[in-house]
């Protein structure tokens, strides 16, 4: 008799999954096939500070800039290994830049259009690419409806343009990625909606096809932007009853038990150290290790608090430095300018898009003091 095989819970949660998404992916086009399988920009995650899309053409309705914006960052994000950051200045990472002397107040004043005050400013915000983008032409056809724009941009590697001992970026920065593409609207016969529709998808097609450039695909092999198809209501039906299927497979199973739910000390930084600098440099160093819950992981909230030798702890109390949030890819952080005579003391926590801060996330060293007392 041929033994009964039993199979466990991580095998019916794959086979389940795999059949998921080979009924949800088999009407996909090639073109957009071909647009994830590509290689994309090198390294990994490559994190990409897109400026607000410059408008040259004189008819485009007044809020093109921001449409194309959104577009190419939404299609940028959809690239693998890539997050696309807009860039604002009243982001806390480009108002900290501004304090600590790291960015000019008049270049984050004013639209971003020269390549060395974004490869700056991408340098002070810790990126590894900036994109400058500029909506070239615009034209609207009566009948059919229909809207085609010109988009490019110039894609520019921060760390290959900036010079380490000026502190500036190079006076003739070199490209990395050149993108020049047309997006159309659809046709649309008898058309009476607003003109913004037209805009809108006109725009999303050239984003799409910019995003697919910057990712290394070739201009001839990038195809027809996706879109919904409507005949997949059955892969839904299928969908769902896969999500039953992953449902009973979970309660059932005897080989293996569900990961656990993270606790609040995974939300929490880890290693929190605070170390005098050398000499003369009147400075601490803070240093830190990244929690064990990075999803979702907007940033860091590092604060300190000053007290007097032989003090039992913090005299006043916790204060933001530079007034705004650390990166979430910061592991560090060099205080500047104290006073060596006071003992200070620093506190830090994550902070994350999905979760209310909470008064036991931070973490805190003991009082660092200077050891020649002023």
């Amino acid at each position: 008799m041929t033994p009964t095989k039993r199979y466990g819970r991580a095998t019916v949660w794959a086979a389940l999954i795999a059949l998921a998404f080979a009924a949800l992916a088999g009407g996909n086009s090639t073109s957009w096939a071909q647009g994830q399988l590509v290689p994309t920009m090198p390294g990994r995650e490559i994190t990409v500070l897109l400026f607000p899309v410059n408008v040259d053409a004189a008819d485009a309705p007044a809020d093109t800039s921001r449409w194309a914006t959104t577009a190419l960052q939404a299609a940028l994000d959809e690239l693998a290994g890539v997050t696309c950051l807009d860039f604002s200045r009243s982001s806390p990472l480009v108002r900290r830049a501004v304090a600590e002397g790291r960015v000019r107040t008049v270049d984050v004043e004013q639209r971003v259009t020269d390549p060395r005050v974004a490869i700056a400013i991408g340098n002070a915000m810790g990126v590894n690419m900036v994109l400058l983008a500029t909506v070239q032409s615009y034209k609207l056809t009566p009948e059919p409806a229909q809207v085609e724009v010109v988009l490019s941009g110039q894609i520019y590697d921060v760390q290959a343009n900036f010079d380490p001992q000026t502190q500036e970026a190079k006076t003739d920065p070199q490209v990395f990625r050149a993108l020049g593409v047309v997006g159309r609207s659809q046709p649309r016969a008898r058309f009476q909606g607003p003109e913004g529709v037209l805009v809108r998808e006109a725009l999303r097609d050239a984003a799409f096809r910019a995003a697919q450039l910057a990712g290394g695909v070739p201009a001839e092999k990038i195809g027809v932007r996706p879109a919904p198809k409507k005949d997949k209501a059955w892969r839904w039906f299928i969908l769902a009853a896969v999500v039953v299927g992953l449902a009973a497979a979970a309660s059932s199973g005897t080989d293996g038990e569900p990961p656990p739910s993270p606790t609040p000390a995974d939300y929490k930084p880890r290693n929190l150290v605070a170390d005098v600098q050398p000499a003369g440099q009147n400075a601490i160093r803070v240093t830190w290790a990244p929690p064990v819950v990075t999803t979702n992981l907007l940033g860091y909230d590092l604060q300190f608090a000053v007290g007097l030798r032989g003090g039992a702890g913090p005299s006043g109390p916790y204060s933001a430095i530079a007034g705004g949030m650390l990166p979430p890819t910061a592991t560090e952080y060099v205080h500047l300018n104290l006073d060596p005579t006071k003992v200070y003391y620093y506190r830090l926590r994550a902070r994350y898009s999905d979760r209310q801060p909470q008064s036991g996330d931070w973490i805190y060293t003991g009082g660092v003091t200077f050891s020649s007392g002023g």
